[in-house]
């Protein structure tokens, strides 16, 4: 194998694949994880892998100066901080000899690294050329983003240290909860075959989510991306690159309950979200962690003729008050919740308002966008202090 490449499409390529090359615990049972694959293929492209059994990764870098195709399998971390540290230099040749050595080399620099056979590295699947769904990168992006932060991080709690995905009618839900606040966004009118998703959800890992949303943030070319179900796993491709993830068994909650009808949500103010996103942050100096004390994060909300007092103490600590002006001039209604919960989707929201909105029996609050009809946000109140 022969090729020639630039040194900054293959960092490109090494920062997408190596944290799946570095993730994998038990490397003293399969040491060979850490590792990835660099081959070149007869079709002009250099391809990079990796797999850690949860996820795997194919990364593609267009190429028209390959001189030989081939393979080896190499230690990722060892060929990135190489390549990494070969400065002054825009051009990379990278040569395989029969004995499995890769002869990395530029005008002034070259090093040799020991390669291992392809025999030995698991396989990863290809993406389907059927059967997948093709939507907008920055919808996907964006709707990840928006519901990302409200899984548990509770890695004892499996089902809910995920995100959950329904495919029905060309719509997709996304769905994430830790059972004290959930966020869901559907994404429509989607370009997919009627017969091909049945009516019921996948579960994602959260380590795989924030691995998408990490690589489609990488990918600056990409306009749409397809997704598609392998078995027990959840495929998605991008121009550049195919990843794999292992989805997780189990019965998710049933969402659908927890969410109010809007016709039950008697009270709906409108507040201005970077003022009160502002706000959050300070009470949150008083009301401390949300990881560390987090049933201890309280703060209360009064809404009284046109004004919003928005309060935190903590005992031992202090007293933290600010006001925020509503359109507001019914009775008066206080509530408390974790302030981290509202901080969360205000930092993903970017319309000026959000409306804030109560059922009757003041149970449970919902905030959704004044633009985005497709987007809400759950929480459960606290109890007042």
């Amino acid at each position: 194998m022969n090729v020639l490449c630039k040194k900054i499409d293959l960092l490109k390529g090494m920062q997408a694949v190596l944290p799946v090359a570095l993730s994998y615990q038990n490397k003293k049972i399969f040491s060979i994880l850490s590792n990835f694959v660099f081959k070149v293929t007869a079709n002009n492209n250099i391809e990079l892998s990796a797999t850690n059994f949860e996820s795997s990764i194919k990364y593609f870098i267009p190429n028209n100066n390959i001189i030989k195709s081939g393979q080896i399998i190499l230690p990722a971390k060892k060929f990135y901080d190489i390549v990494r540290t070969m400065s002054n230099t825009d051009i990379i040749e990278i040569t395989i000899s029969d004995t499995n050595k890769l002869n990395i080399k530029t005008d002034k620099t070259q090093f040799n690294l020991l390669g291992i056979t392809k025999a030995e590295y698991p396989d990863i699947p290809d993406f389907p050329k059927e059967n997948n769904l093709i939507i907008n990168k920055l919808n996907l992006l964006d709707a990840f983003k928006k519901t990302m932060f409200s899984m548990s991080v509770d890695l004892q709690q499996n089902i809910l240290n995920s995100t959950y995905l329904v495919i029905k009618n060309g719509i997709l839900e996304i769905v994430t909860t830790d059972a004290r606040r959930l966020a869901y966004i559907k994404i429509a009118h989607l370009n997919t075959s009627t017969n091909m998703y049945q009516d019921h959800g996948i579960i994602v890992p959260s380590k795989a989510i924030h691995e998408i949303v990490r690589l489609l943030s990488l990918d600056l070319n990409s306009i749409n991306v397809a997704l598609c179900f392998i078995k027990n796993q959840l495929a998605i491709k991008s121009n550049n690159m195919i990843f794999l993830a292992t989805l997780i068994s189990g019965n998710y909650p049933n969402y659908k309950q927890i969410i109010p009808e809007k016709e039950t949500l008697n009270f709906k103010v409108k507040l201005p979200v970077k003022n009160t996103l502002h706000i959050m942050k300070q009470m949150t100096i008083l009301t401390g962690d949300k990881i560390c004390i987090k049933d201890l994060s309280i703060i209360n909300l009064y809404f009284n003729k046109g004004i919003c007092t928005i309060s935190a103490s903590t005992s031992g600590l202090g007293f933290g008050e600010s006001k925020i002006s509503i359109d507001y001039y019914g009775k008066p209604v206080k509530i408390s919740c974790n302030p981290h919960f509202i901080k969360d989707v205000l930092q993903n929201i970017e319309d000026l308002f959000i409306i804030f909105a109560l059922s009757v029996n003041l149970k449970p609050i919902v905030l959704y966008s004044e633009t985005n009809t497709n987007y809400l946000y759950v929480i459960m109140p606290m109890k007042a202090i």
